[in-house]
């Protein structure tokens, strides 16, 4: 599949594109970016910033979110592997 990934986004839906494009969100402020940022590195999250934005790899199951995604398992979120 070569450099293809997949990113689970908001509510369980799927994007799919090449490592390295991530999805441009609009809106939020920088600051709050750059926290949500430091917060994931500091977790194990692997940032891949791409032309449209940043995913992440998450450091447990390998797959990669969208930046809003990945703070919300950040924070607690439902598992995963939920499909709610």
């Amino acid at each position: 599949m070569g450099n293809a990934v997949q990113v689970v986004g908001p509510l369980g839906t799927s994007i799919r594109g090449k490592k390295g494009r991530g999805v441009r969100r609009e809106g939020g402020s920088l600051d709050r970016n750059e926290e949500e940022r430091r917060s994931l590195e500091e977790a194990g999250w692997e940032p891949d910033d791409g032309e449209g934005g940043t995913i992440w790899r998450h450091p447990e199951d390998g797959n990669w979110y969208e930046q809003e995604r990945a703070v919300q398992l950040l924070k607690g979120g439902e598992d995963v592997g939920s499909s709610d």
